[in-house]
C-alpha cells in the first residue's frame, strides 16, 4: 500500500505520496482513489461530526444521481438501480 498523507491547509485538502526519501504531492489518494476531495472539503471542519457525516453522505447521493445508470458509485461499491 502507498504510503501517503493528506493535509489540510488554507481551506484546501492536498495528498502526497513519499516518493523515494520525501513526500511529493500527487492528485488523487491511492488508498481512496475515488475519492472526490473538492466534494468532501466543505465538511472537513463542520460540527458536530455526525452532522458533517450525514450531509457528505447527501451530497454523495445527489452527485451519484447524476452519474450515468451504467456507472458504479466509488462510494458505495454498488451499480446504481
Amino acid at each position: 500500500m502507498e504510503d501517503s498523507s493528506w493535509f489540510w491547509k488554507k481551506g484546501q485538502i492536498t495528498v502526497h505520496a513519499l516518493q523515494g526519501d520525501h513526500y511529493e504531492p500527487v492528485p488523487t489518494s491511492a488508498v481512496l482513489p475515488g475519492i472526490d476531495l473538492p466534494v468532501l472539503l466543505p465538511f472537513v471542519d463542520m460540527f458536530p461530526m455526525t452532522s458533517a457525516v450525514r450531509a457528505y453522505r447527501d451530497a454523495l447521493r445527489r452527485q451519484s444521481a447524476t452519474l450515468p445508470n451504467e456507472t458504479q458509485c466509488c462510494w458505495s461499491g454498488r451499480e446504481r438501480p
